[in-house]
């Protein structure tokens, strides 16, 4: 069912985007709801400003934003793959596995232009033991045509990076080294907050420490486009994909 600047729910238990207005919340019927369970354990249940979006996954408590889109991949969402790795739903989320050493992206037929932030969290299971050029992030502002797009995440072998890619080839980034990069068996949390200035790629390291995160920032190389999550050569379980924007 699709609301025209109201809601949007996209087939699949555990999917709901929402328009830029926040009037649509009006328009929400029973079936259009958000299972609470897997939105707290990403967000928590504090909400300092009363806005709708958890403190964990609210970008600020100065102005109120609203959740976008929400993704728990409990099932095989009608986005679009390109590249050549295989993307299937697990009982965990979305599992990505190679199949070349090229970078493959699965990626929402929703536009999204800035300010808004988006959050991912997955579990690393494997890396091609025959590349060392490894890729899994968030992207956005992604051109089907050229694959052209903004990336957010962890890069070969031991980087948290932004910026601008080309065909899945990075061509203009920012990245800060860190320690327990791409480790087999562990989850972490990315967080990438598209301004209309700036970009800040965010990776949560439990592994680190209680807190523990690493953060770069990147010049936009482009305002819109689609959003999605991207491999290459690594095998891993995308347990969820949060948009959050500004009220």
């Amino acid at each position: 069912m699709r609301l025209v600047l109201a809601v949007v729910v996209l087939a699949g238990c555990g999917r709901l985007g929402f328009g830029e207005s926040r009037e649509s919340d009006a328009a929400m019927n029973d079936s259009a709801t958000v299972d609470a369970s897997p939105l707290d354990e990403i967000c928590g249940t504090d909400d300092a400003d009363g806005d709708g979006v958890g403190d964990a996954c609210d970008p600020s408590n100065a102005a109120p934003h609203h959740i976008v889109l929400f993704e728990s991949f409990s099932d095989l969402p009608n986005w679009t793959i390109t590249g050549a790795a295989l993307w299937t739903v697990n009982s965990d989320g979305l599992h990505g596995m190679y199949t070349d050493t090229s970078a493959s992206s699965f990626v929402s037929p929703v536009p999204f232009a800035p300010p808004f932030t988006i959050t991912i969290r997955y579990t690393i299971e494997a890396l091609d033991a025959g590349s060392s050029n490894f890729t899994i992030s968030a992207v956005d502002a992604f051109d089907l045509v050229t694959e052209d797009s903004q990336k957010c995440g962890q890069a070969s072998p031991t980087r948290n990076a932004i910026g601008h890619e080309m065909s899945g080839t990075t061509v203009d980034a920012s990245s800060v080294q860190f320690d327990d990069s791409l480790m087999a068996g562990e989850t972490y949390v990315t967080t990438f907050e598209h301004g209309l200035v700036n970009m800040k790629c965010t990776t949560a390291v439990p592994a680190l420490g209680p807190g523990a995160t690493v953060s770069v920032q990147h010049a936009p190389w482009r305002s819109s486009g689609l959003i999605g999550v991207r491999i290459r050569s690594i095998a891993a379980t995308f347990h969820s994909l949060l948009v959050v924007a500004l009220d």
